[in-house]
């Protein structure tokens, strides 16, 4: 007959393919960020068996909900903007994983998530981007649970924020590039003098300007992407 996986070996099976997907998920450079994002939530999701999953910012929108799985969320729906801490402000603060089984049972029965959406309980991690506490990537459950949560879960919910904070890291680089172009675009139309803008990341030319062109007795097309000596 079948033999019986050994104790864990799906939990860890799941978790690998979990993994999978989440490279697969950031090394997917063709579809928009936010696309990615809800991806990223969803194998979350189907890793913990829950219908939501949420990114909550920390930073320039204090508290805002910023992405979910379910329009139709059980807990919390996107756009929300929440005036108390709950329990991402514990997570923030954390060096990893936040994990509450059942808030009543350990002492989080005044805590807002419990007494304001009734989160009974709840795992999240802290997403870093840049080296800067971007906001949290967290999951929740009206209902206890029997049992706490496993290592594995606590690490695939730490590899999860690990995810997001790239494709976050991603669209802020992605957002001052184009804030450079639009300066750059900016001086272009009144400058007569020469001016090239440099990508000092990649060390490579990413606009330049007729005038500069010329200097190079060149074109603005052979000009970008050359790299900058």
């Amino acid at each position: 007959g079948d033999v019986p996986p050994p104790p864990g070996g799906v939990e860890r099976g799941a978790a690998a393919a979990g993994r999978r997907r989440l490279s697969e998920v950031s090394d997917d450079t063709t579809a928009p960020v936010d696309e990615r994002v809800r991806r990223a939530l969803g194998v979350g999701c189907e890793f913990l068996g829950r219908p939501e999953g949420h990114v909550k910012r920390t930073a320039a929108v204090p508290g805002a909900v910023v992405g979910q799985t379910n329009p139709e969320a059980e807990l919390i729906a996107t756009g929300t903007e929440l005036d108390h801490p709950g329990f991402c402000a514990t997570t923030v603060e954390s060096a990893g994983s936040l994990a509450v089984a059942n808030a009543a049972a350990e002492g989080d029965e005044s805590n807002p998530g419990y007494t304001d959406h009734g989160v009974a309980w709840y795992l999240g991690a802290p997403i870093t981007v840049d080296g800067e506490t971007y906001g949290t990537v967290c999951f929740g459950s009206p209902e206890p649970r029997d049992g706490s949560f496993t290592p594995t879960e606590r690490t695939f919910v730490e590899l999860l924020a690990a995810t997001l904070g790239r494709l976050f890291t991603r669209t802020e680089y992605a957002d001052a590039v184009e804030r450079s172009r639009r300066k750059y675009r900016s001086l272009d139309d009144t400058a007569g003098d020469a001016v090239v803008l440099v990508d000092r990341e990649r060390g490579e030319v990413v606009e330049a300007n007729a005038a500069a062109a010329a200097l190079f007795s060149t074109t603005t097309d052979a000009l970008v992407g050359r790299l900058h000596e």
